[in-house]
């Protein structure tokens, strides 16, 4: 493998961790410093490119992120390659629910306001207006999960509730989205602040949409989820977003189930648990603000 200017790298290590089909290595270079390598089909590539541009953007932020270093293809153009700053610190995943409620609190709030700042990014090209999007993907979501095999308890409240109100995602903004914020996405930095990685999955499209993956936070810190939506917020959060958010949730553990089929039993096993989860914190979604949140 040859990349430009990385020809004297002394450590290369695989990254088996995530849910991503790319590869990814540790390295670091002579002088010690560290970079994440991210190797994707080529069929990738329009996808990849965008990402490191947005990426560049984001940078200029001043968040706390991968900062992209060089960007190209490998193995006669077999792959896309894309070399980021390496970000030392542990997973939030494993330390957050350790800490004091107030910190966990707070290390949340900052996740909001960051998140805010991500947000900022605006399309670049022309994009479909959201009803049309969210459209396309309600009506697949449904039609995956008719189609895959498998029926958690109460789907027909769950679809049923989703086409109901699908009416109330009309004419929702479009933004720059992380596409999975959560704490498994999170770093704890040696100096205890908080960065953000594994952008490959972002797009465009409801900025409300982006806390659909709350349930990978809140099972664990629901201390650290509240503070991420009061940080969002700045104190104020509009009654709005809870309608909203109840229906991307509904959408998400309906389209976890077709997913997890794809991998093993125990991500089945896992789904399950969280569209119960989510269910309950619904109330059988009689009720749009999550219990979690109320306290």
């Amino acid at each position: 493998m040859h990349i430009r200017k990385f020809n004297n790298y002394k450590v290369i290590k695989p990254i088996l961790k995530g849910w991503s089909d790319d590869e990814k290595f540790y390295m670091e270079d002579d002088n010690g410093a560290k970079f994440l390598l991210r190797l994707s089909d080529i069929s990738l590539y329009d996808k990849r490119l965008e990402e490191f541009e947005s990426l560049k953007q984001l940078s200029e932020l001043g968040l706390s992120i991968s900062n992209p270093i060089e960007f190209g293809t490998l193995n006669d153009n077999k792959k896309v390659y894309s070399i980021l700053t390496w970000i030392d610190g542990v997973d939030a995943l494993d330390v957050v629910p350790k800490l004091s409620e107030s910190r966990q609190y707070e290390l949340g709030y900052n996740a909001g306001l960051i998140l805010q700042k991500i947000q900022s990014l605006k399309p670049t090209k022309p994009i479909q207006p959201w009803n049309k999007t969210i459209g396309i993907k309600i009506k697949k979501t449904i039609e995956f999960y008719n189609n895959c095999g498998f029926k958690i308890k109460n789907d027909s409240i769950i679809i049923d509730y989703i086409l109901s109100h699908e009416r109330f995602l009309k004419d929702r903004p479009i933004t720059f989205q992380h596409g999975d914020y959560h704490l498994g996405n999170m770093i704890i930095s040696n100096e205890s602040n908080l960065s953000i990685i594994d952008f490959n999955r972002f797009s465009f499209g409801d900025p409300w949409e982006e806390f659909d993956r709350l349930i990978f936070t809140w099972k664990e810190s629901v201390f650290f989820a509240r503070g991420q939506i009061d940080g969002y917020f700045n104190n104020d959060v509009p009654e709005e977003f809870f309608k909203i958010l109840s229906i991307y949730n509904a959408r998400n553990l309906i389209a976890s189930i077709p997913w997890s089929l794809s991998y093993s039993d125990q991500d089945l096993e896992i789904a399950i648990v969280n569209a119960k989860l989510v269910y309950d914190s619904y109330d059988g979604f009689n009720s749009y603000i999550p219990k979690w949140y109320k306290g």
